[in-house]
């Protein structure tokens, strides 16, 4: 991701390169939404994939969005291929419903207390869930 702008705030290259961040990087990105004004832009060197994910967080955190109902970010109308890399993604947005949201955990608590990158890409790229 390029750039997030709310008036004349930006958080920057947030996302570049790497889906998964840091717990202090996602962090930072809630912080962002709590603070900035409405409207803002998420702008993607493609539109696609990483911001949808942070379209999705949005949704969760700020407007209090399920899992469920972000999905359609994550679609080929937006041209993300879930079974390719950027299918962890997906695969994100599955173990937070599942071991976040099922349990009735805050997307941001989840994050701080659960997250764990390294497990979710070898989980991933092994295929076992």
């Amino acid at each position: 991701m390029e750039v997030l702008v709310s008036g004349s705030r930006t958080l920057g290259n947030w996302f570049l390169g790497n889906f998964f961040k840091s717990i202090t990087k996602f962090i930072e990105l809630f912080n962002f939404f709590d603070e900035i004004e409405k409207p803002f832009v998420v702008h993607c060197k493609s539109g696609a994939d990483r911001a949808s994910l942070v379209a999705a967080f949005y949704l969760i955190h700020v407007h209090g969005y399920s899992v469920k109902e972000t999905r359609p970010q994550f679609s080929i109308k937006y041209l993300h291929l879930k079974y390719t890399r950027t299918g962890l993604l997906d695969s994100l947005m599955d173990t937070y419903e599942r071991e976040g949201e099922a349990k009735e955990i805050k997307l941001r608590d989840w994050i701080v207390n659960h997250y764990d990158s390294d497990f979710l890409t070898k989980e991933f790229f092994s295929g076992e869930k």
